[in-house]
């Protein structure tokens, strides 16, 4: 196999980690598959506790026996797992192709305080539920933050950010919109190629999106080839132009279809995400998760675990075709007695299937 390639791991090795959590401990798991093998609490262990959890931690470093997998297989039976039932192989899915570098850097948007950076809670709980499904398949995998200046190429030590969008770094994930972190935005455009900070370049893209003019004071924001300006929408959805323009709603903008989101005053509101990965030529994986708003970006992210697709391997000598998922999902906004509560995001689903970018030749 080509050492540019991911080594896929086993199916059961996915289900083994769900069941770990299930059951609470190695301990637990390795009993539970003995007695899955019509063993008592005397009998030898058909898979010693150690040995699992070497194989959980690092399964391409463990070499297994035939009978071990057989004990392994008559447990996961209980659960329509077994290996007689399942495929021995799967393809990587998103989480598991940001695991196999063995490090993940996150790229946040900041905004400078004195000595200090301030970061949207909503993309400090995105990185989480990141950092979480991530250490489900790797609890060696390494992590690091950096915090991008909104009007700035700094972070909050001094060092130049844009150091890690090398060809020799980790893989990286950026949170948020290109409009609330030039990460993103960096990320973005060396993806699918285009200028970064230009509206204009944008026209080609397969989606984008759309803020009122009046949404953002313009020292709040950074500007984005992503963004579509109401004026471009209207050509395409004067209903939805409209809505965005006089009552500052927000819009999704999917190839030529225009989709109304986050229309203010309403208790339950729809809004729009998206997840886009590529698997850069050194290996690297990128992944951009942004939204319409902090908790559009939060719900994208809480649905990377869900999205059933593959980062593609990498085309000779370049980096591989772009993977888009658009996330939909309700966010409930309730007044409190001292003002407005925190949003509640819930029912994050895939609005669409999967696609590639640019589009594969018929």
């Amino acid at each position: 196999m080509s050492p540019n390639l991911p080594t896929p791991e086993p199916r059961f090795i996915a289900k083994l980690r769900e069941r770990l959590e299930k059951e609470g401990n190695m301990s637990k798991l390795a009993n539970a598959i003995a007695s899955a093998n019509d063993l008592g609490p005397e009998d030898p262990r058909p898979i010693e506790r150690r040995k699992l959890a070497q194989l959980l931690e690092s399964p391409n470093t463990v070499k297994i026996s035939f009978p071990e997998l057989w004990a392994i297989s008559r447990y996961l039976e209980g659960f329509n797992e077994g290996l007689g039932h399942r495929p021995l192989f799967c393809r990587p899915d998103f989480v598991q192709s940001l695991a196999d570098r063995g490090s993940v850097t996150f790229l946040l948007g900041s905004r400078p305080h004195g000595p200090t950076a301030d970061l949207a809670i909503w993309d400090v709980q995105s990185m989480a539920e990141i950092q979480r499904a991530l250490s489900k398949y790797r609890r060696d995998i390494q992590f690091d933050t950096r915090c991008v200046s909104l009007h700035g190429s700094h972070d909050e030590q001094g060092e130049t950010w844009a150091d890690v969008l090398g060809p020799d770094g980790p893989s990286l994930v950026a949170i948020g919109s290109g409009r609330a972190s030039p990460g993103s935005e960096a990320m973005l455009a060396q993806m699918f190629e285009i200028e970064p900070g230009n509206p204009e370049a944008g026209d080609r893209l397969p989606f984008r999106f759309v803020w009122s003019e009046s949404d953002w004071p313009p020292d709040a924001t950074a500007p984005t080839s992503f963004a579509m300006p109401v004026s471009e929408l209207e050509a395409l959805a004067p209903d939805v132009a409209d809505s965005v323009r006089q009552h500052n709603s927000r819009a999704f903008v999917l190839g030529n279809e225009a989709f109304l989101a986050e229309q203010p005053h309403e208790p339950s509101v729809r809004s729009f995400g998206v997840v886009v990965a590529q698997r850069r030529k050194n290996d690297q994986v990128w992944m951009v998760i942004a939204g319409l708003t902090g908790a559009s970006t939060h719900a994208a992210a809480r649905a990377v675990e869900k999205i059933a697709a593959t980062v593609p391997d990498t085309l000779p000598g370049g980096h591989s075709p772009i993977i888009c998922t658009v996330i939909q999902t309700r966010i409930d906004r309730e007044q409190g007695e001292g003002g407005p509560k925190m949003p509640t995001v819930h029912s994050e689903s895939l609005f669409r299937p999967s696609f590639y970018w640019p589009e594969p030749a018929a």
